[in-house]
């Protein structure tokens, strides 16, 4: 929904801020302006291209992460466990735009396993009009994500059995790990797939 938005800014938005560049041009024109029309949509032209530009710089910055395409090794392995599987991964403060639409989503879609983040969510949607990145602030809906126990602040870092706990308590029985999420929840969780980084855990 968040891209339905911003598409919608794009599609909408733009034509019409356009169009009002244009009317004045167009009258101005009429009353004999013509330089002062001219200037005035150079400088209509100019700001909208800004505008747009630098809206897509933002947008890209919370767009899809570049992440390493997964061995089918690991694929198969993760397909192997129970159909109502769940895998937490260990995540960067700047990583999530929601918890509930995960980044490693993908790998949900190619496995039917449900993917969970584990790490605080900092706000990212404020700086998309402008806002300093701060990783004291959380992101909007992270305050009600059951994660929030356990990592109330950039800087949190739960103890493994408290990890282990919540992951227990929710039905989560496995970790994914690779070279961007190393396997840093539980520290005794036992490896069951191993691929160069990648990796499927499974909670003792």
């Amino acid at each position: 929904m968040f891209y339905v938005f911003f598409g919608g800014i794009a599609v909408f938005a733009t034509p019409v801020a356009a169009a009002a560049a244009w009317m004045p041009w167009v009258r101005l024109r009429a009353t004999g302006y013509a330089r002062f029309a001219a200037a005035a949509l150079l400088l209509c032209v100019a700001q909208l291209e800004l505008g747009v530009g630098r809206g897509i710089i933002r947008l890209q910055s919370v767009g899809p992460n570049d992440y390493a395409p997964l061995p089918l090794s690991i694929l198969a392995a993760i397909k192997g466990q129970p159909s109502d599987a769940k895998l937490a991964y260990a995540c960067l403060p700047f990583e999530e735009v929601s918890f509930g639409s995960p980044s490693l989503l993908a790998l949900d879609a190619h496995t039917g396993r449900r993917v969970v983040p584990m790490c605080f969510e900092a706000d990212v949607f404020s700086t998309l009009i402008g806002a300093q990145p701060s990783t004291q602030v959380p992101n909007t809906g992270f305050t009600w994500a059951p994660q929030r126990t356990l990592y109330p602040d950039a800087a949190a870092a739960p103890s493994s059995a408290a990890v282990a706990a919540f992951l227990m308590a929710n039905g989560i029985d496995y970790i994914y790990a690779d070279a961007a999420h190393p396997d840093s929840l539980v520290a005794d969780a036992v490896p069951i797939a191993l691929s160069g980084d990648f990796q499927l855990l499974r909670l003792p």
